[in-house]
């Protein structure tokens, strides 16, 4: 702007700030001021941002606003407290005419817009208009938002995520999300759905501001230790991450709480300069100034009235402001000098006897460090999982490759460059059309187990996976045959793809297993897609396909996890060792065998097993896994006649197999669930009071069961008996009937042979053969009964044990770390209905924790018509892969 510009709106401002001093309306001798038709922009400088940051925080313990919100809710209570002096005014504007001087030449400011009222008048009208009285018995912070508001903002998200075509944009809940979207008024248990609505919301002032807003608060959570405890820091901090990422942020590296606070109250100066300066613009806009000539001078400019007082300039204002921050700044530095001296003579001790303790270690740490690398750190001391960043103080790094030491385990501690993961992060959102690609060609092969057609495609996608092994770098990768399928000797099992990613014995090693088969699907079955073609709904980001969730997206999340990793310059922290194999739906036959004929070979060295082939408890929040029912599956064979029979002529004069299946069905089961079998529910453990303890603080609701259904057939109608009957108690359900005319239209035929497929999911203390023995005796019980002259057998197809693990083992503390560090909220502790046996054989053979770590929601439909993987799970679910190796490298054993 050309000092001439400047140099008049400084007038202009000059004048606005002295209008009181100016002389009365139509005094002798002077003239008469006219009220500025501008905007005046306040320059009172910004509150203390210490005593805002301690507002935020009383905010949120008290479950109001935080954030934006909170900052200018501390703002307005800083400026009423300091009284009337702070009060904005409204500036009087030049007067038509008036001459404004720039050494020789001469401007004539003219207001564009003409006043239709005296100065009489406007009295009278101000006189008329009086402020209106506030209610009486509301003070300040009781203006939180009704439940019912909060409760439609909640169900708009909702609806947003799960069912998106009937979901109606309401501007109105919009604008209530956004505000709000910082605070504990949205729930960690829809953290998720606000995740999804926040990346689908356009470009625009709402997200920016939203997106500045959620960086202010992971500035104000650096350094507030004392004012709030850790945990509710680290939610703040999380939700804001959880913000900053959706809305197309990136998270800064941290800084120290001087740092942080002293560029906090430079950014806010540097944002009242801003609008101080945008004002300015607007006036210049809309005033026509007309100069005499082309140019102006650009000497001193000589104020109209002389005699008027001279007003500090905003240099001046700026000036001072450092001034009093750098002051604050060396106070604060003295007493925090002083607290660290009485805290190193109180742990002077303490750190002598740690000394000893640790000598020992040091120098066997030291034989396996890494030149560039720390030999010892504290974990909190290199990488905060809640703000991603690595603190300088931990770090050496002398090349570009990010370097990670060699330290023996347990205290192998990544020495990586500022924010390690959000670099791994950043790369992960880059590849997700490669990603969704790989997936898609996954999907393509139809690696059904269940039917010998198809097991030249399982076959198939075991030399696939095989392939990307390969590509990524694993030392190992073998395919290892395991002979003749049991029930079916001329049948030949798909391979076990078993594969090594790094082997450095200073790190952990983690068993990665998973299985690339999936269930049986038709079009015809009521898929709405081509069940083996990945189709993706771009309006809900759900994308359908057989195994796209169960389980070959979590199987290609490891692998473009650690693509990511490569590609980020970041050495992967931990060994992982790949256990694939291609009949879990059939079985796992073979797996059992393998695990034990290689338990001191490829697993030997294994510290714990992930697995990948879960959902969530609901649909919004993450959750660890440590228990699992068993499943026993049985076949029922019925035989009479030696062939289908026309029912117009045979009908009524012979013994139906049908008929008499359906009367053995109808014994097993209750239509409320309860199992008939004589002696089943004599084999459950009892329950206890800690055990019920678990059920208390869950995030689920019959909504999202409801929702999972799509329909309201549940049994029960509340929470906790629900979750009791889905992990704790054993089920029986009805699969399906093979050999009946099952095919569209009619068919009047008697079939001369059926079996009847069923299965039992078995929980603790129940054992499998005493299961088989009372399934046996039962169902040939009420055959007998029958008076049937058909014949009856029953067989048990396989069997799985429940299992059950230990949360408090370091393996799930890691998860939980990683969790928090992507999502922003602590995952759930649940167990689950369904079964994988072989988590049980990993613990028992191998005697290691194993963590069940989902990456797919309950909603999901594995096993069944539409199965889907949402895409914002599947590519969280990618940063949440690598994340947990990040924190399995760090976490104390």
């Amino acid at each position: 702007m050309p000092p001439a510009w400047q140099k008049f709106l400084s007038l202009k401002k000059d004048q606005s700030k002295d209008g009181e001093d100016a002389p009365a309306a139509g005094a002798e001798g002077s003239a008469q001021p006219k009220k500025s038709a501008l905007k005046k922009t306040s320059t009172t400088a910004p509150p203390n941002l210490s005593e805002k940051k301690r507002k935020r925080a009383e905010a949120w313990k008290e479950g109001n606003v935080t954030g934006g919100a909170a900052a200018k809710k501390a703002r307005q209570e800083t400026t009423d407290a300091d009284g009337e002096d702070k009060k904005e005014e409204k500036k009087p504007a030049a007067s038509a005419g008036t001459k404004i001087k720039f050494g020789d030449n001469e401007a004539e400011a003219e207001v564009t817009k003409e006043k239709n009222s005296t100065t009489e008048d406007k009295k009278t009208k101000k006189q008329k208009k009086q402020p209106k009285p506030k209610p009486q018995g509301k003070s300040k912070g009781e203006d939180k938002p009704s439940d019912s508001t909060t409760t439609s903002a909640l169900d708009y998200l909702t609806t947003y995520t799960t069912s998106r075509p009937t979901w109606k944009f309401r501007k109105n809940l919009q604008t209530f999300i956004l505000k709000h979207a910082l605070d504990p008024i949205i729930p960690d248990t829809h953290i998720a759905y606000l995740r999804t609505y926040l990346q689908g919301l356009p470009e625009g002032p709402a997200k920016t501001r939203l997106r500045e807003e959620a960086r202010e608060v992971i500035e104000e959570t650096k350094g507030e230790d004392g004012e709030e405890e850790r945990e509710l820091r680290g939610r703040r901090r999380g939700r804001a991450r959880v913000v900053c990422r959706a809305t197309g942020g990136e998270v800064e590296e941290s800084q120290d709480e001087d740092e942080a606070e002293t560029d906090a109250e430079s950014e806010a100066e540097g944002q009242s300069e801003s609008e101080d300066g945008a004002e300015d613009m607007k006036e210049v806009e809309e005033t026509k100034v007309v100069f005499d000539d082309d140019e102006s001078s650009e000497e001193e400019f000589k104020d109209v009235d002389e005699d008027e007082p001279v007003k500090p300039t905003k240099e001046e204002k700026m000036s001072k402001s450092k001034k009093e921050t750098k002051e604050k700044k060396e106070k604060k530095e003295k007493s925090s000098k002083k607290e660290k001296s009485d805290k190193k003579e109180k742990s002077k001790d303490k750190k002598d006897k740690k000394d000893k303790k640790d000598k020992k270690s040091k120098k066997k740490d030291e034989k396996h460090v890494s030149k560039g690398d720390m030999s010892s750190a504290d974990p909190a001391a290199v990488y905060d999982a809640r703000t991603g960043a690595a603190l300088h103080s931990a770090l050496n790094v002398t090349t570009n490759q990010t370097s990670l030491p060699s330290t023996p385990k347990p205290s192998s501690i990544p020495t990586m460059t500022n924010n390690p993961m959000d670099k791994f992060f950043a790369e992960v959102d880059k590849a997700v059309p490669a990603s969704i690609d790989l997936l898609r060609a996954a999907v393509s092969i139809p690696s059904i187990s269940a039917d010998p057609a198809n097991r030249p495609d399982v076959v198939r996608m075991a030399g696939f996976l095989a392939e990307q092994l390969e590509n990524l770098g694993c030392s190992t990768v073998e395919q290892r045959a395991l002979g003749k399928q049991p029930d079916k000797p001329d049948l030949d099992l798909p391979p076990i793809v078993l594969a090594q990613y790094g082997e450095d014995e200073g790190k952990k090693t983690i068993l990665v297993y998973g299985h690339y088969d999936v269930q049986p699907a038709l079009k015809d079955d009521g898929w709405n897609t081509d069940p083996f073609t990945l189709t993706i709904d771009e309006e809900t980001g759900r994308m359908y396909g057989r195994g796209s969730t169960d389980d070959k997206g979590p199987v290609l999340g490891w692998i473009c996890a650690l693509q990511a990793y490569k590609k980020a310059g970041i050495e992967v922290p931990v060994n992982i060792k790949f256990c694939l194999e291609g009949m879990e739906e059939y079985g796992s036959e073979g797996l059992d065998d393998l695990i034990r004929e290689e338990k001191d070979k490829f697993f030997n060295g294994v510290d714990a097993v992930c697995i990948s082939d879960n959902y969530w408890l609901g649909t919004t929040k993450p959750c660890l896994t440590y228990g699992l029912r068993g499943v026993s599956y049985f076949n029922i064979t019925i035989a009479g006649p030696a062939a289908d029979l026309h029912s117009g002529v045979f009908g009524g004069t012979v013994h139906e197999p049908l008929t008499d299946l359906s009367h053995i069905f109808a014994s097993l089961v209750l239509p409320n669930g309860t199992i008939t079998i004589p002696g089943i529910m004599d084999q459950v453990a009892p329950l206890t009071d800690s055990e019920r303890s678990l059920y208390q603080n869950l995030t689920f609701s019959m909504h999202e069961l409801e929702s999972a259904l799509g329909s309201q057939t549940q049994i029960c109608e509340g929470v906790e008996e629900t979750l009791m009957r889905r992990w704790r108690y054993p089920s029986l359900s009805l699969h399906g009937i093979e050999g009946a005319f099952s095919a569209s239209g009619a068919k009047t035929v008697i079939p001369a042979k059926v079996q009847g497929k069923f299965s039992i999911r078995t929980v603790p203390d129940m054992e499998p053969d005493h299961l088989t023995s009372l399934v046996k005796n039962h169902v040939n019980a009420v055959f007998e009964g029958l008076g049937s002259k058909n014949t009856c057998s029953v067989t048990c197809l396989h069997e799985g044990r429940p299992w059950v693990a230990s949360p408090d083992h370091w393996n799930y503390r890691a998860a939980s770390t990683a969790v928090q560090s992507v999502f922003g909220v602590s995952p759930d502790l649940t167990r689950e209905g369904g079964s994988i046996p072989v988590t049980l054989t990993f613990e028992q053979e191998l005697g290691v924790n194993v963590l069940l770590l989902p990456m797919g929601r309950n909603d999901d439909g594995a096993h069944s018509v539409n199965e889907k993987l949402d895409r914002g799970n599947y590519v969280e679910g990618i940063k949440l892969l690598g994340a947990y190796l990040w924190e399995v490298a760090r976490v104390e054993t």
